[in-house]
């Protein structure tokens, strides 16, 4: 398989394979799974994000206010052959619907990037919708909704991204 880690955040990709069930607790981290089919792909699986309140995600570290690694959230998927596996942080998924992560990918594999170009153009894409002052983002319906106000524009954040092809 093919790797790659480029600033930014998280997903994974199936063609066929059974995934695990979500887990039946809530505020736990986002895990995509995308299934290909002639280069179309979908979300097949989310969990939802691992937070204490809206806008103060889980946070590891060294410093008193850190959460420890017994609090994240493991998930176990079978990968296929063909399977595109992307892992990211709230930096991507905060600023990116399902929608525009899908297109992403695509736009990059049929340019036959690889798994470093695809990383990087998530990186780029999150980034262009976190300084977008008017772009409506996941962060800014969730803002809009959890503080009863309208708020635009992406999130600015550090961004993860983690892309394995499946071979």
């Amino acid at each position: 398989s093919s790797s790659s880690s480029s600033s930014s955040s998280a997903a994974a990709a199936s063609q066929s394979s059974p995934l695990a069930s979500p887990p039946s607790h809530s505020n736990r981290p986002v895990v995509y799974s995308w299934a290909t089919a002639d280069m179309e792909f979908v979300v097949k699986y989310r969990s939802s994000q691992l937070e204490h309140e809206f806008g103060r995600p889980y946070q590891l570290g060294h410093h008193a206010a850190a959460d420890p690694p017994a609090a994240a959230d493991a998930v176990r998927l079978q990968v296929s052959h063909g399977d595109v596996l992307v892992l990211g942080t709230d930096g991507l998924f905060d600023n990116l619907s399902d929608g525009e992560l899908v297109a992403v990918v695509e736009k990059a594999l049929r340019q036959k990037k690889g798994a470093p170009g695809v990383a990087q153009a998530l990186v780029r894409e999150a980034f262009e919708a976190s300084i977008d002052r008017t772009r409506t983002t996941p962060y800014s319906i969730g803002a809009s909704e959890a503080f009863d106000m309208v708020y635009s524009g992406g999130k600015k954040d550090d961004i993860t991204v983690v892309v394995a092809l499946m071979a």
